[in-house]
């Protein structure tokens, strides 16, 4: 049976027959070409601001910010491993307590009998208390008694208000403080003061009278174990030529006092807003780290320097 398409090409002239059936089996027995793999979309052209709307004067933008770990102060940098840390220890001062209330107290009771002597003459001696040299005996008296009064005073108030240890601690509050702790005005007395200000209310006088110091520098790295030592007495270093015997010992330690009650030798004065002003004997002391730490967390004393004028000054001029 024939199908209508061959009933069709039947029916068409020759020369159209033979046109119209090369060009239908040729459609219709062509290979199939190899589909293409499809295109994934482009996305949309950004659009780009027109040069009338760019600012050219607007500052460029500034880098994102990077995390930086805070910068901790000095005080907090030494207690980053502990809540306190010694930073000076005086050295035992009792033959200098002696010393100095032995001497003291003999210029006091020769002053006094030297008055007694000169006030009323003792019996068999003429009474010249009308004569103009009577009044000028009592004049001089007067003058030697006050001179050795003051003297002798000035020896016993020598070791009055020394500084036992300073430590740097944190209060209830986790602030750096230092805590002062003084020694006991008289010896063999075991109750002591001690108080506590900000490192900024601490003015430390650096100007020290005297000829050599020696010290003990404890290493920063040790600063634990000299914290637990608060309570043993500094050690006191080894001299390059040490007195040998008792006596020679005696002579040299005697000495030493004397130095110190007349001159202040070896001590630095560190004045306390609110608290007054207590003295630092640097010789034979311990510091931590060759006394940085203390130079540091004190503020230099403007009022400074030694003697009664500067002590008047500290008392009537500080603001």
């Amino acid at each position: 049976m024939s199908s209508p398409l061959m009933n069709s090409l039947l029916r068409l002239p020759p020369c159209l027959r033979a046109q119209a059936y090369r060009r239908t089996f040729t459609t219709t027995f062509r290979p199939l070409k190899q589909q293409r793999p499809t295109k994934k979309p482009l996305p949309p052209p950004t659009r780009q601001p027109s040069p009338s709307n760019i600012n050219i004067n607007a500052p460029p933008k500034p880098p994102p910010a990077t995390a930086r770990p805070p910068t901790l102060s000095y005080p907090e940098t030494l207690l980053q491993s502990t809540n306190a840390l010694l930073i000076y220890k005086a050295p035992p001062h009792r033959s200098f307590y002696i010393t100095s209330y032995l001497l003291g107290g003999l210029l006091l009771v020769g002053t006094y009998n030297w008055a007694i002597v000169v006030a009323a003459p003792p019996p068999g001696v003429k009474d010249d208390s009308g004569s103009w040299g009577r009044y000028l005996m009592t004049a001089v008296t007067m003058g030697t008694t006050l001179v050795v009064s003051i003297m002798g005073t000035m020896l016993i108030l020598a070791p009055v208000g020394m500084a036992r240890s300073i430590s740097l601690i944190r209060n209830k509050a986790g602030q750096a403080v230092l805590r002062i702790e003084t020694e006991n005005p008289v010896p063999f007395m075991t109750k002591s003061k001690a108080f506590t200000t900000p490192p900024s209310q601490a003015f430390l006088d650096r100007r020290v009278a005297t000829i050599d110091l020696d010290l003990t520098s404890v290493p920063l790295s040790h600063g634990t174990d000299f914290t637990a030592s608060i309570n043993v007495p500094a050690v006191t270093p080894k001299l390059q030529y040490p007195p040998t015997g008792p006596v020679s010992r005696f002579l040299a330690a005697f000495i030493h006092d004397i130095r110190r009650m007349f001159y202040r030798e070896g001590f630095a004065y560190l004045r306390v807003d609110g608290q007054g002003t207590y003295k630092l004997d640097l010789q034979h002391c311990e510091l931590l780290d060759q006394g940085r730490p203390l130079d540091r967390l004190t503020v230099e004393d403007l009022q400074s320097g030694t003697g009664p004028v500067s002590w008047i000054k500290r008392r009537l001029l500080v603001s």
